[in-house]
């Protein structure tokens, strides 16, 4: 009898776990787990892993525990991941035209960011796709990068005598900082928060987000407000996943995201705007060069644009762009 009894119980344990996925998906990103972003990509892949009933499982690498996005992407094309949740780094290395949306002083307002998104989205899809890759989803980092440093920078001379990070293997930042008579400093994302340490860096370029997230916070001191660039996030996953997803479970992405993906932008910018006011409230003061130095800053660095067009994008993309940002700022500003 009490043998019996261990055996029905056995059964239903049994029966009541959830039974191994069809496919697994594994995903790379280097937003920390906590993170408002990890936290919105895992709340998503949950409610699809749920719906699919055992068709698919996700798998969420964070915090750059498999490298910077470099080495993330190389990962994909070896098939140790299927996929990322990516800036324009890691999905640059894949589609370089992606890099015309990171050009410095480009974009003045999140506005102008959601013009050109709208404008250019199907342009990027067909480019990811034709590399390889299907986007899965576009959104932001953050607000517009400022510049967070140890020391006061008020002027261009006083950011010209600062030790400036580098995001490691990225030509725009290289050729942007050149402009204005400065070497970075070029490490991956994980070296950053050792380099703040011991003073090998003492300005890194980010939004709120990204300095909380990241825990830079702890050594920096001063915000530079500056709009320097804009900084996509993208979810790409691998041509053959997604083609190999059964077509309910890819109907329940595509689906999910495109529910998702206005609250999460939405979502990310509130989240921009609570994390600046907590680094203020930390300490750190806030720094707002006139519009003369402002303007310093985008004359020297705009020949960066015309610089890539032909190389990482077509001139025509970048016309395209410049173009579509004239016509919305004089809407904006007619009467």
């Amino acid at each position: 009898m009490t043998r019996n009894w261990v055996a029905v119980v056995f059964l239903w344990a049994a029966l009541l776990l959830p039974a191994e996925a069809k496919m697994t998906v594994k995903i790379g990103t280097l937003a920390p787990r906590g993170s408002s972003w990890e936290s919105d990509l895992r709340e998503g892949f949950d409610r699809i892993e749920a719906e699919s009933k055992g068709e698919v499982r996700f798998v969420i690498y964070g915090g750059g525990v498999l490298g910077d996005e470099a080495d993330m992407v190389r990962k994909i094309r070896l098939g140790a991941l299927e996929g990322g949740a990516f800036a324009s780094m890691g999905v640059g290395t894949i589609a370089p035209e992606i890099s015309v949306l990171k050009l410095p002083y480009l974009f003045d307002s999140l506005e102008e960011v959601d013009h050109i998104r709208s404008k250019t989205r199907a342009r990027f899809t067909r480019v990811l796709e034709e590399n390889g890759f299907k986007m899965l989803s576009w959104t932001d980092v953050g607000a517009l990068a400022n510049i967070f440093s140890t020391v006061p920078i008020s002027t261009l001379e006083d950011f010209k005598k600062t030790k400036i990070w580098l995001w490691q293997g990225d030509p725009v930042s290289v050729e942007a900082y050149k402009a204005v008579g400065v070497e970075g400093v070029p490490l991956e994302i994980p070296q950053v928060f050792g380099a703040l340490k011991t003073g090998l860096v003492q300005t890194v370029g980010g939004t709120g987000l990204t300095i909380l997230a990241l825990q830079w916070y702890s050594d920096l001191k001063y915000i530079t407000k500056v709009n320097a660039r804009y900084e996509p996030a993208f979810l790409i996953l691998k041509n053959e996943t997604w083609k190999s997803l059964p077509d309910t479970v890819r109907k329940l992405i595509e689906d999910g995201v495109r529910e998702r993906e206005p609250e999460i932008l939405r979502k990310t910018r509130a989240d921009e705007k609570r994390a600046f006011d907590a680094l203020v409230k930390r300490g750190m003061k806030v720094t707002e060069p006139s519009q003369e130095e402002r303007e310093k800053f985008r004359e020297l660095q705009k020949p960066v644009w015309e610089l890539f067009a032909g190389k990482l994008y077509p001139k025509e993309l970048l016309d395209l762009v410049l173009a579509e940002l004239e016509k919305f700022r004089a809407v904006k500003a007619a009467p």
